[in-house]
């Protein structure tokens, strides 16, 4: 009986915890958006990858 209570504890416990850092890591976040607004600096913009090719071959030019 009691290792039931025990193991219920703990996920309740587990569980206000994962629910706590979400909240967290949430607020950090937006605190960091709100900073480098204020900043006066703007951001250098977010590059992405457009393409990715793979080639294959022994060489370069057998793999091209």
């Amino acid at each position: 009986m009691m290792n039931k209570v025990k193991t219920g504890a703990a996920k309740v416990l587990f569980a206000v915890f994962a629910v706590a850092l979400a909240l967290v890591t949430g607020f950090i976040s937006q605190v960091q958006l709100i900073g480098a607004s204020m900043d006066g600096k703007q951001a250098a913009p977010t590059q992405y990858v457009g393409e990715v090719r793979i080639y294959q071959g022994k060489t370069t030019q057998a793999a091209t």
